[in-house]
């Protein structure tokens, strides 16, 4: 019952963007019930809610309490841990600090959406880190469209013009988006 009222006044403190007060619903409820089931998730929303609230090192923390709970078993949280997590560390400390929160991700075998941004923001790291090749080895492992190939900068295949013509694209989702064409020289062709 406490963890279900704890847990509701979370997301709707979030649905209300007052992300601070959304990190503390969610992390009062390690508080009031310690062994709940709803814990790594509540960790993990509190984690979301406190970077996007300005807080990274405080995110940090309680997402390397998720990721320390899962002990390097795959649990339904630690992809997405990894992924906030990495954001936070890239932030904080560059981009080679953030390499291991992505490859672990990875590692995870999280399910395609995530295991796409997981693979763009590696790609993306290990580009700002200087590593070229393998930079366009995580991007060519990255994203592809319905039909199985590699999505390309037409316009058919909903790129931005920015993105078209070889520079970086930010998603809503705050991952660097790099076309194949900004890391290969010649990008391949769509099924279009």
């Amino acid at each position: 019952m406490v963890r279900d009222a704890l847990s509701a006044a979370g997301f709707a403190a979030a649905a209300q963007q007052d992300d601070g007060r959304a990190a503390q619903w969610f992390l009062r409820l390690e508080q009031a019930v310690p062994d709940s089931p709803l814990l790594p998730e509540a960790h993990l929303h509190a984690g979301i809610h406190l970077q996007r609230a300005g807080r990274d090192e405080e995110s940090a923390a309680v997402l390397d309490r998720l990721l320390a709970a899962a002990d390097g078993t795959p649990s339904p949280w630690s992809g997405e841990a990894c992924w906030w997590r990495g954001q936070a560390e890239r932030r904080r400390a560059g981009a080679k600090a953030a390499l291991p929160f992505f490859e672990r991700g990875l590692a995870a075998k999280p399910a395609k959406e995530l295991a796409d941004r997981l693979q763009l923001a590696r790609a993306d790291a290990l580009f700002d880190a200087g590593d070229f090749d393998a930079a366009r080895s995580s991007a060519a492992a990255g994203p592809r469209g319905a039909s199985g190939t590699r999505r390309c900068s037409r316009p058919c295949c909903r790129r931005s013009s920015a993105t078209a013509a070889g520079r970086r694209s930010t998603s809503t989702r705050a991952t660097t988006r790099w076309t194949i064409r900004a890391i290969a020289p010649t990008p391949p062709r769509c099924a279009c």
